[in-house]
């Protein structure tokens, strides 16, 4: 049994979270109301979903950094950001550590969100993207594959960084 957090936490960067998303989301939506006889999906009476309560990951972030799955998405993004590790340190100077390197996988995630600098500035960048990416993959996957015509949205949550803004 995985936490609720830590299943959140989980869902943009672990495939086997997202599968058991889809798989729960499959069988809600695809569920025949008795008395209208409509699938979920198709009833009229659903204005909307939270593909995920408060699912934002601004509101994780502490956490985020313990996650090896998180960290590995944070230095794919980053080579796909910068061309190599020359062109990172030119761009973040002296806040790329010795030893750090998007390609082997070791650059770390910033401390915080709110703090001075590049690394924070992008840690900011990527979860932007790592979470606009996710949902627009839910909302593919709820529309095309499942006919949900639902109100769609992840952000129903007490932050407001600039990570969700992107989503939204």
């Amino acid at each position: 049994r995985v936490p609720m957090d830590t299943f959140k936490i989980l869902v943009p960067v672990h495939e086997g979270a997202y599968e058991n998303w889809k798989q729960f989301s499959r069988a809600l939506l695809t569920h025949v109301n008795p008395y209208t006889q409509r699938s979920y999906a198709n009833e009229p009476a659903l204005a909307w979903l939270a593909m995920i309560n408060e699912g934002n990951m601004g509101n994780f972030f502490r956490d985020i950094r313990t996650f090896p799955e998180w960290k590995a998405a944070w230095n794919r993004w980053l080579t796909a950001r910068y061309s190599n590790r020359a062109a990172l340190a030119s761009a973040w100077k002296q806040e790329l550590k010795d030893g750090e390197d998007p390609a082997a996988g070791t650059v770390e995630l910033p401390e915080r969100l709110q703090q001075e600098g590049l690394r924070a500035r992008d840690g900011i960048a990527f979860l932007s993207h790592t979470e606009r990416e996710l949902v627009l993959k839910m909302k593919r996957f709820l529309r095309d594959e499942l006919g949900c015509r639902a109100l769609v949205s992840n952000a129903s949550s007490w932050t407001r960084f600039g990570t969700d803004q992107g989503a939204r």
